[in-house]
């Protein structure tokens, strides 16, 4: 029978910035770069803003998107 003891290590933590829609808890995307969350959100409501010019609405009075990190 082996005998040897291992230690385990403890596994290094990465910061996780998470985009999420308003009024809803599940995170659409998941990145470990804060510049390029805040990019993809920036492609996100601009493409919503775009939709809505489309549709014939006005802009929307607050942004839909946010990052958070988890």
């Amino acid at each position: 029978m082996n005998e040897k003891i291992t230690q385990l290590k403890p596994k290094k933590i990465e910061q996780r910035y998470h985009i999420v829609s308003e009024g809803n808890a599940n995170p659409l995307l998941t990145t470990y770069d804060m510049e390029s969350a805040r990019q993809l959100r920036d492609q996100l409501e601009d493409t919503h803003r775009e939709y809505l010019n489309s549709m014939g609405h006005g802009q929307p009075l607050a942004n839909r998107y946010t990052v958070i990190l988890l």
